[in-house]
């Protein structure tokens, strides 16, 4: 990856930040940091999908690995923390900082 993003010092301000939750505001940042910078285009099942900047495609699984590190052989850490995440990921799009739409294989996160 490249590029830099910004934060914002009203960051401090937010919820995302005043909460002390260190689980939200990591997924929070991976988030800004992992999706896309520029227009990105590919295939699916056969089928072309266009993300634009500011989009990212996710599945619980990797954002669960990436951020935990855990293996899903430890199934039962593993499965503990993605449910911390997919819970933060609804708290995330309840506050407007990101829309989910959801599919059976993937997310595509705006």
């Amino acid at each position: 990856m490249d590029g830099w993003i910004k934060l914002h010092r009203k960051l401090l301000e937010n919820p995302i930040f005043t909460s002390s939750d260190e689980y939200l505001l990591q997924l929070w940042i991976y988030m800004l940091l992992s999706v896309n910078h520029k227009k990105k285009k590919f295939l699916f099942n056969s089928k072309e999908i266009v993300l634009n900047p500011g989009q990212g495609v996710f599945g619980l699984n990797s954002i669960t690995h990436n951020l935990t590190k855990i293996k899903k052989e430890n199934s039962r850490a593993f499965q503990k923390y993605k449910t911390i995440y997919r819970r933060k990921l609804k708290i995330l799009e309840n506050l407007g900082n990101l829309t989910l739409k959801t599919t059976n294989k993937f997310t595509i996160v705006t």
